[in-house]
């Protein structure tokens, strides 16, 4: 096991200069053609660009876990609030995202003392899977409330839902959820067990609710940030 995360952690780190370099020059092909636009042309140069992002992600989600495997994955923490994190990933995932209506519900004002963009990544996640396992149903309602101590945000999809079976399974390392039509949901298996570990590095929860053929709640709770008084 450990020859295969060490494989796993050199390959990434191999793999992420070129996919870098690539992602440059479809940048620099952009901005070559953007002064005379060719719809088909610019089509092709679009969707090469997201193939280069969906690769940079897989890279990035293999190094994350090579480094959580090896614990040397390191949070910066600082204050912000919450509320305008979920509204700043929503507002962009429902730009890239027409065929969704992403809804925020009782999105209050709480505060985290936590990494960022970390737990950006958690909600990017989430969401995204929303999207993915719920084609039929086009509506996911994201919703933020305080309990005690605790931030709680929840994820909520009218999709496919998971079986019982497999609800223990989702957040293992490379566990893919099994079905008829499988094929249809590209990636490696590591998005949930990721944002487990980066919400438990946090020192707090995710779990799921689900039932198949309703749909799925996500949910993690966080520790509200101790704001000092003078």
């Amino acid at each position: 096991m450990h020859r295969k995360d060490d494989f796993l952690s050199i390959a990434s780190h191999e793999l992420k200069t070129p996919v870098t370099s690539l992602k440059a020059y479809t940048q620099l092909l952009q901005l070559y053609f953007k002064e005379n636009p060719d719809n088909k042309r610019d089509l092709m140069i679009s969707k090469m660009d997201n193939q280069v992002d969906k690769l940079t992600s897989l890279i990035n989600d293999l190094l994350d876990t090579s480094k959580m495997q090896h614990g040397v994955l390191v949070y910066h923490k600082d204050l912000f609030q919450f509320n305008e994190v979920i509204r700043k990933v929503v507002d962009e995932l429902q730009l890239i995202t027409p065929t969704h209506q992403i809804i925020i519900e009782g999105n209050e004002p709480i505060k985290l003392f936590a990494n960022r963009e970390r737990i950006e990544q958690v909600l990017n996640n989430l969401i995204n899977n929303a999207i993915k396992y719920c084609p039929d149903s086009k509506r996911i309602i994201v919703n933020l409330k305080s309990n005690g101590p605790m931030a709680i945000c929840s994820v909520k999809d009218f999709g496919n839902g998971i079986s019982k079976e497999q609800q223990n399974k989702i957040f293992e390392r490379f566990y893919r959820v099994t079905g008829h039509n499988l094929h249809t949901y590209p990636g490696l298996g590591l998005g949930l067990f990721i944002a487990k570990e980066i919400i438990e590095g946090h020192y707090g929860k995710l779990c799921v609710e689900s039932e198949v053929g309703k749909g799925s709640i996500f949910s993690f709770g966080l520790p509200i940030a101790k704001l000092r008084t003078t």
